[in-house]
């Protein structure tokens, strides 16, 4: 291959060179572009700028401007160019010169490999049929057929209008450009019968793209390119979903569609969507309804608007819109602790997840915000160790951001994922305070969609997707799950129970949960409900006030861990866990560490609960099953009783925010000694560093955030030596976080020159954690006292911290420090 204009992808991060750079960087688009963009008119634009390649190694062809079927062979073009396949896509049939239809014309000519995209428009359109006339004489075609199967593509049948495809679209189609008959039915025979073909269906886009991928590197003797797609595939399978589907997901189908209006800008319907959903898109004029039934139709309105600003509709339609361009490909969820944000993105991940190369989880609590998005860099393909290396030679102190960027270009390509960032606290990190646009791809002419759930009303002056609460049909189906055929008085008590917890759908799922795994009637469970001790709890001053005005919520959380004591030694265990939960990191927490914390945690003694645990007992309540060590039991029990989720990670479980706020609130400060002791004796820091740091956070001083407990000193010495040096080289070395690993080793060094005078704390501080208040008196502990060991290892971690800042410091001089 020769010539200026090839461009060979043999490296990821290099950027192409001519040809491309507009698709897939989006950066050289003019002005008018960046300022409107339009992902229906990139057809066009992408057909002009393919004809600047005469000599590629692989032709695609379309022949019509469907969004799903461009989206598709975009999609397609960058995969094969990262593997080095030099592309033309064309659309001839939407070229209106002669100059056009040559430069076409050469690029087929020059290609190895034809890739026609065959729809029931290709039977009619002259430029397609002659394209497959000309790669099916070659013997170099591979036919994708895009919602059709090759039996359905018989000459036969077209001709005929046989079947509910050909009935409208058949006949004989040589005729409507005047072509030959003879030419036209001997490339249908021969493409009914080709060997090398792939199938595109709704649900199979991903696999389709990865096999077609594999079948062009064969077709060109590249075998290496059939390897990596095979090993992407295999550490991609089963770790792509943080959390499996929900088998008992309820409603939120009008919320589904919008999610796929706001993001695709379009919407196709499928098994999932019923008819009359799909008719609730029946535009209503001027609708002003924000009621949960209208939303839907005020959403299409101001869609059919934003298509209008195309075509040269009236301004003020255009200010009056509330869904603007510029907002496709990312939707915000919106709503209430509890009301089911994170769900409904999982459910949307789990249905279109075939339509993106991945999904990629993002925490979006502020502190570990930038941690979990620096931790997708080994998932878009990209060697950290080479951007360390390359910032070494200059200066290290804008690399995080340098990282941020390289994320955030990745996923400016023509390669499709869809970032979820899950519980997004602040429209500012807590690092830099950098704002979210600065994580985000630009919006509106990418192929990457984003969807952020957040409690916040409003995010980026995007107009949010609001979660309502269930309706009564939708929430009693819920409840009910297996139970069949309740008598009347025991409906009215689900009412009740539904509205005793203010209708969050958490509470309704672990209602749903009790009544199924313990046989105990709606009626007496709303009788233990009300029959619970009421505590005086200080919920307020907590951003996540859900349990500060639901006491109903608060006596279920009670009613639900006093279950677990009717399940014997395995329940005890699930109350620890579930106790301890709350000081973790907002992550997955791996098994055996929480059953370590909880066996250091003292059981609660509390004599009040006696009268209603004898209320709980008197009920015919049978318990779990107790085939399985202890310790799966007690995690079996969390799960089942949705007090914890499980996850794909393996031997890992999550906890609700709530959940997490209600440990914390009725927990004390042992429980959080228990986790960081827990932590001193696990080696674990390199798949779960986020825990490490939340200990860190509970020790020392970040920003104006104080610490909340303190350690011995041979503890102290422990942990910064165990978790603190290993933390620190991975987040810089790994993650690149340069700024974060500085100040974690020095505030180290501030805990350790605190224990040598001899406190951990000022004298009477308050120290707060998620709203809880605890006095922390002054420990003195006197260097002098301790043997001298002590002392000598005291003097030895100094020294070995100094050396660490050292280290790091001197890579970057003009870092600020």
């Amino acid at each position: 291959m020769e010539g200026e204009e090839k461009i060979l992808l043999n490296k990821r991060n290099k950027k192409p060179i001519e040809y491309g750079d507009d698709i897939l960087g989006a950066d050289n688009l003019d002005s008018s572009r960046r300022q409107s963009p339009n992902q229906y008119d990139s057809v066009y634009r992408l057909n002009s700028l393919s004809l600047k390649v005469k000599n590629c190694d692989a032709y695609i062809s379309l022949c019509e401007d469907n969004p799903s079927l461009v989206r598709f062979v975009r999609w397609l073009r960058a995969e094969l160019q990262l593997h080095g396949v030099i592309c033309a896509v064309e659309n001839r049939s939407s070229y209106n010169d002669a100059w056009a239809h040559q430069l076409g014309k050469d690029a087929i000519d020059s290609a190895t490999l034809g890739i026609i995209m065959v729809t029931p428009k290709t039977f009619s359109s002259p430029y397609a049929m002659e394209e497959l006339n000309i790669f099916l004489e070659r013997g170099s075609l591979v036919a994708i057929f895009f919602g059709l199967c090759q039996e359905e593509c018989l000459m036969r049948d077209i001709i005929e209008r046989r079947g509910s495809l050909w009935q409208d679209a058949g006949g004989f189609l040589w005729q409507s450009y005047g072509g030959l008959e003879r030419e036209w039915k001997e490339t249908v025979n021969k493409l009914s019968t080709w060997e090398f073909k792939l199938f595109m269906q709704k649900t199979n886009w991903r696999e389709c793209i990865l096999e077609a991928v594999s079948l062009v590197g064969k077709r060109f003797g590249k075998v290496e390119i059939s390897e990596k797609v095979r090993n992407w595939k295999e550490s991609v399978a089963g770790a792509e979903h943080l959390f499996p589907r929900n088998e008992n997901f309820v409603g939120r189908e009008e919320e589904l569609l919008q999610l796929e209006l706001k993001l695709f800008g379009y919407t196709e319907g499928n098994e999932y969507l019923e008819t009359k959903s799909r008719r609730s898109f029946t535009l209503t004029p001027n609708l002003k309804s924000m009621d949960r039934s209208g939303i839907l139709e005020h959403q299409s309105d101001d869609f059919i608007r934003m298509e209008s600003k195309h075509t040269g509709s009236d301004p003020k339609e255009e200010t009056a819109s509330r869904f603007d361009i510029s907002e496709m490909g990312i939707a915000c969820v919106s709503g209430e602790s509890g009301i089911g944000k994170t769900e409904l993105a999982v459910e949307f991940s789990h249905r279109f997840a075939q339509r993106y190369k991945m999904v990629l989880w993002v925490g979006g609590e502020a502190r570990y915000l930038c941690h979990n998005y620096l931790n997708l860099l080994p998932c878009l393909g990209i060697d950290s160790s080479l951007m360390l290396k390359e910032s070494e030679s200059t200066q290290l102190g804008n690399l995080e951001e340098q990282c941020v960027s390289r994320v955030r270009r990745e996923l400016m390509r023509d390669i499709p994922y869809l970032l979820i960032i899950d519980n997004l606290e602040s429209e500012r990190e807590w690092w830099h305070q950098w704002q979210i646009s600065d994580f985000l791809p630009l919006l509106g002419r990418q192929s990457t969609h984003v969807i952020i759930t957040t409690r916040m009303p409003q995010v980026m002056n995007i107009q949010p997707i609001r979660l309502y609460y269930l309706s009564a049909a939708e929430a009693l189906t819920l409840m009910k799950r297996s139970m069949e055929c309740l008598p009347v008085e025991e409906v009215f008590a689900l009412k009740s129970l539904e509205e005793k917890v203010g209708r969050v759908p958490l509470g309704l799922s672990i209602i749903s949960a009790i009544l199924s795994e313990i046989s105990i009637s709606p009626t007496r469970l709303l009788d233990v409900i009300k029959h619970m001790p009421h505590r005086n709890i200080t919920w307020l001053g907590h951003q996540n006030p859900i349990l500060s005005h639901n006491r109903g919520m608060v006596q279920l959380m009670d009613a639900c861990f006093a279950l677990f004591d009717l399940f014997g030694e395995h329940g005890r265990l699930a109350s620890r866990i579930a106790q301890a939960c709350g000081w973790f990191a907002p992550s997955p927490v791996p098994v055996h560490l929480l059953v370590t914390v909880a066996s250091h945690i003292p059981p609660k003694l509390d004599s009040k609960n006696h009268n209603w645990k004898r209320w709980l007992c008197a009920g015919q309540c049978r318990k779990l099953s107790h085939d399985r060590q202890i310790e799966s039991r007690a995690i079996d029990v969390l799960v089942r009783l949705r007090v914890a989720r499980s996850c794909t990670r393996s031997d890992s479980i999550i906890f609700h925010d709530i959940i997490k706020l209600y440990s914390r609130k009725t927990g004390n400060f042992v429980d959080a000694h228990a986790m960081v002791n827990a932590i001193i004796h696990h080696d674990f820091f390199r798949n779960h560093a986020e825990h490490i740091w939340a200990a860190s956070f509970l020790l020392f001083n970040f920003g104006s955030d104080p610490g909340a407990i303190y350690l011995k000193l041979p503890l102290l010495l422990d942990f910064i030596r165990k978790c603190v040096l290993p933390l620190a080289w991975h987040t810089y070395s790994v993650l690149l976080r340069y700024g974060a690993a500085l100040e974690l080793l020095q505030q180290a060094m501030k805990a350790l020159e605190a224990a040598k005078v001899g406190r951990f704390m000022e004298d009477g501080n308050m120290a707060k954690v998620g709203g809880l208040s605890r006095r922390i008196f002054r420990k003195r502990t006197s260097v002098k006292e301790e043997d001298s060991g002590l002392h000598e290892e005291l003097a030895y971690m100094e020294a070995t911290l100094l050396e660490t800042l050292f280290k790091l410091m001197h890579k970057s001089p003009t870092a600020k420090r």
